[in-house]
């Protein structure tokens, strides 16, 4: 996982997960995906990406 804040005008929190252990394989709400949230948490939008 790795979290960074935009940049200048940009307050937005960028959350990236990385792919799911083969033994995780099938649970939902697992893998590479990218959540943007605001500042103070909230989720903007989540980007999916399904490998398997």
């Amino acid at each position: 996982m790795s979290v960074t804040q935009g940049k200048g005008d940009d307050d937005k929190i960028y959350i990236g997960d990385m792919i799911q252990p083969s033994v995780q394989r099938g649970v939902p709400d697992l893998g590479a995906r990218v959540s943007v949230l605001t500042a103070d948490g909230q989720l903007i939008e989540r980007l999916v990406c399904n490998l398997y």
